[in-house]
């Protein structure tokens, strides 16, 4: 019996993937230097890490075709996806879609697509525009103040894929990116000092007997960007950001149904209560996944992107406590949902709980800052809790919610 696992990294793993998601089903190896689709066909010769997810590692690549024909330096993103992935489908059918909607600019476009095969399955890549992620962003002195403009957008792109009858099931910051101006200007030794140069982790095996061919002979870590390119952010912060909704694995078309069992993959602090309640019944509650699922996971992302706090931080390990802390907000649960929820330790000891909404708003609004007064915090409060309602059908559409007060101002540029 082996009392330790197969392989071992030698050296600290922040920001690099777990080393058992290299098996078959899995992640697929890359190394830095590697050319897609094929060493035959290298147009796309692999640079950086950029980020990384459950089923898919994203780097920075160097397309040798395009910087040919434009003569630049032209950098792109390449997502190595699991075979069963569904977002290439999704997007291949958008880019088929008529782009009558100011939103459709806000969503991500794929400019090629091939599979690769490999020791752990085939493998499907995508090839996107490079894209800056919020995580770097919203510590940046300035970006408090394209918090409307930011959000507005991606409404825009919430909007319309709802017109294209599209469910992206996983709205979050995270899955938000915005274009980086003049990124094709850097030569490949001006794009390591702005991101550093890769730093790599040697694995090895505890054991002779195991096959290494499914494993990379070094993991990359993913670069913190946001502690070394302070200029490069406040450059970028000058202008206006365009940004572009990403991540449409969990996404689908309301004609086609909701893949089984996808709220799963939704993180807990902005799932939908209709999904929780899916799970929470084991399925005896009616499946409402659809579109007003996405604007209730809209409205944490407009408080999480203004305010850098978790809005439910205290329900994110327990779904007992995630409901209890969502109704401080909402209020009582609609009848039908009651049953599934253990109200006991919630309860005081004549078996009540008080929920007072407004005062529980008026104490998590955070203090003004950043040029914003009394009344754009309460107009932002006001949109959130028209979002925040329990009934699906009851949220206003993402089309209605462009009409808001909070975003009139906004171009739909």
């Amino acid at each position: 019996m082996n009392l330790f696992p197969p392989f071992y990294s030698l050296g600290f793993q922040e920001n690099t993937e777990n080393i058992d998601g290299y098996k078959p089903g899995g992640y697929h190896p890359v190394h830095l230097g590697d050319t897609f689709p094929s060493r035959d066909n290298p147009r796309y010769r692999v640079l950086h890490k950029l980020g990384l997810g459950s089923i898919s590692t994203v780097w920075l690549a160097k397309d040798a075709v395009e910087s040919e024909l434009k003569s630049t330096h032209l950098v792109t993103f390449i997502a190595i996806l699991s075979s069963n992935n569904g977002e290439l489908a999704i997007l291949q059918w958008l880019s088929t879609r008529p782009r009558d909607h100011p939103g459709a600019k806000h969503i991500v476009q794929v400019h090629d697509s091939f599979q690769i095969p490999g020791p752990n399955g085939t493998h499907q890549v995508l090839v996107m525009d490079v894209l800056g992620s919020l995580y770097s962003l919203i510590p940046q002195d300035g970006f408090r103040r394209q918090w409307s403009s930011v959000c507005h957008q991606v409404m825009l792109g919430l909007a319309y894929l709802h017109q294209k009858a599209v469910v992206h099931g996983d709205i979050h910051f995270g899955n938000i990116g915005f274009k980086i101006p003049n990124i094709n200007q850097y030569t490949e030794v001006e794009m390591y000092r702005l991101i550093r140069e890769p730093k790599s982790i040697p694995v090895v095996p505890h054991y002779h007997s195991v096959p290494s061919s499914s494993l990379p002979k070094y993991p990359v870590a993913v670069p913190e960007t946001t502690h070394f390119m302070p200029k490069v952010f406040a450059e970028i912060l000058k202008d206006k950001l365009t940004m572009e909704i990403i991540d449409f694995d969990n996404a689908f078309r309301l004609q086609d149904g909701r893949p089984s069992l996808k709220h799963t993959d939704v993180p807990r602090t902005v799932r939908p209560p209709e999904l929780t309640f899916y799970k929470l019944s084991g399925g005896q509650v009616k499946d409402e996944w659809g579109l007003p699922s996405d604007v209730w996971s809209m409205a944490y992302m407009i408080w999480e992107i203004g305010f850098s706090d978790v809005m439910l931080a205290k329900g994110s390990e327990d779904d007992n406590r995630l409901i209890y802390e969502t109704m401080k907000l909402v209020g009582p649960l609609p009848e039908r949902w009651k049953p599934y929820w253990n109200s006991k330790c919630f309860e005081d000891s004549d078996g009540n709980f008080t929920l007072d909404p407004a005062a529980t708003w008026k104490e998590r609004c955070p203090p003004e800052n950043d040029g914003d007064s009394t009344d754009s915090v309460a107009i932002v409060v006001n949109l959130l809790r028209d979002m925040l309602c329990w009934e699906p059908m009851s949220r206003p559409t993402a089309a209605d919610l462009l009409r808001h007060p909070w975003f009139a101002t906004q171009s739909p540029s």
